[in-house]
């Protein structure tokens, strides 16, 4: 029912109103519709339209009438002198008959700095003088060596770095992480006449791999060759990326357009840069010899020395069989060391949890505490929270995460309480419990397990670290 002041036919009057202008609208829009299209297909050859390119390739033409593209071997400034830098560092050496070539049977090694016992950090200095096969000192260098340190019983390893005398001689230095019964290997894998051999073959040309493009249409395919460089004067599909000057060539079959290629695939040719005598340098019984047979292992103990923590960088430990891979790494300031350390390969606690990406395979154990007790709490809270906010955007990219936090330990009684004080540590830990609560954490109680073991050393005891361990797993779990 209408309100009184309405006019029923005014209304009516209004509705018939605004139907016929809807109609006029919708008339006009279907004419603007038709006109726009009778107008492009009578124009179509006069207008170009443009056409989406994904493989930013030009016209198919031999690459000795193309222009403005790039070449399969040009290079500007940087590249060149990246490559310059490298080619002077190879030797360039050839030889008519493999006697000539180093030899490991016949090079020597002896440690320059010999002692009856070292300590873990010391240095460990070896010499090693190349020979030919005769016998006859070397008096060049360039040899492709490479040296480590190991220990069987302990399944422990380090790598050594070489420096090149560039007269037959070479000085390998290795630092003595742990202790123990340590053996020493230099391996000879390429002479320095095998070295030059590879750099001259490798930058010689394209022909050791062969490429074949399969190019598909509806019904039918068709294979044709491939490559950076082709030697031909058929007709090409020049496959370019013309913002960072990558390029790579096939011959464009008969009937097929460039855009045609979709498939791709490459076998080694029956083909060699090498001559004979190059050739049996790289042979696998020439490979990876041994220099340092007759070095016997050296006998490495802890000394108590403080020169050298290597606690303080990156350790990694990997079980292959069981997939199973750990690292630690220590937070950076106020990280607190009387010796140097590195402070170029961590970060802030919370950026590092940041770059990490989770995943139900992942536990990440935070610990956070006896590094900040010197200093006002302000410190430490600050940190804390930040931790804690990048553990909520850990949650959110990867829910499935383990986090676990294991706080700080009772530690030593006398060693500088205004500073270090297990009462600092005390406060701390009632903090982390209040700032991680409701989180989806676990916590290791690792000043109640060192007070039940009456543990009062920064460093527990194997047991103690047992039980950590074991309950970080547990919670885990």
């Amino acid at each position: 029912m209408l309100p009184s002041y309405v006019n029923p036919q005014k209304i009516e009057q209004e509705i018939s109103g605004q139907w016929k202008m809807k109609i006029s609208l919708k008339s006009a829009l279907v004419v603007a519709v038709i006109t726009s299209v009778l107008w492009l297909v009578f124009n179509q050859n006069k207008m170009q339209m443009p056409k989406i390119n994904m493989l930013q390739m030009c016209s198919c033409q031999s690459p000795n009438t193309a222009p403005g593209s790039p070449g399969p071997m040009a290079t500007d400034g940087e590249i060149e002198d990246l490559y310059n830098k490298i080619d002077k560092r190879i030797p360039q050496r050839t030889i008519d008959d493999i006697v000539e070539a180093t030899s490991a049977q016949e090079s020597m090694a002896i440690i320059t700095n010999p002692k009856s016992k070292y300590c873990i950090g010391d240095q460990l200095q070896v010499k090693v003088t190349a020979n030919d096969y005769s016998g006859n000192r070397k008096s060049y260098g360039g040899d492709y060596l490479r040296a480590r340190i190991y220990s069987p019983d302990t399944n422990s390893s380090a790598s050594g770095s070489i420096i090149d005398n560039k007269d037959g001689t070479y000085m390998v230095k290795f630092t003595l992480f742990w202790a123990g019964s340590v053996h020493i290997s230099v391996l000879l894998m390429h002479p320095s006449e095998a070295v030059s051999a590879l750099w001259r073959a490798k930058n010689q040309g394209f022909a050791n791999i062969k490429y074949t493009g399969n190019f598909t249409s509806a019904t039918e395919y068709v294979n044709s060759e491939c490559g950076f460089e082709l030697d031909t004067e058929e007709e090409i599909c020049r496959y370019i990326d013309k913002r960072d000057g990558e390029a790579f060539y096939c011959v464009k079959p008969k009937h097929y357009p460039c855009e045609a290629l979709t498939h791709m695939n490459s076998v080694n040719r029956d083909h060699s840069y090498l001559t004979e005598v190059e050739q049996l340098l790289i042979n696998r019984s020439n490979i990876g010899l041994e220099i340092t047979k007759a070095l016997k292992p050296v006998t490495v103990q802890n000394c108590g020395k403080d020169e050298m923590q290597s606690w303080q960088k990156t350790l990694l430990a990997i079980n292959q069989e069981k997939f199973i891979y750990i690292q630690w790494k220590k937070h950076t300031f106020p990280f607190v060391s009387k010796t140097f350390y590195s402070i170029k390969e961590d970060a802030y606690m919370a950026r590092q949890i940041d770059r990490i990406g989770g995943g139900e395979n992942t536990i990440i154990v935070l610990t956070l505490g006896q590094h900040f007790r010197p200093f006002p709490l302000r410190v430490f809270i600050r940190s804390a929270i930040n931790v804690r906010k990048a553990v909520e955007r850990l949650f959110i990219r990867s829910p499935r995460t383990k986090v676990i936090i294991k706080e700080e330990n009772a530690r030593d009684m006398d060693i500088d309480m205004e500073r270090f004080s297990d009462f600092h540590g005390y406060v701390q830990y009632l903090l982390l419990r209040d700032i991680f609560h409701g989180m989806n954490v676990g916590f290791v109680d690792g000043l109640d397990m060192s007070i039940a073991y009456a543990c009062d050393v920064i460093h527990p005891p194997l047991e103690v670290l047992e039980n950590i361990i074991s309950m970080s797993f547990t919670q885990a779990s």
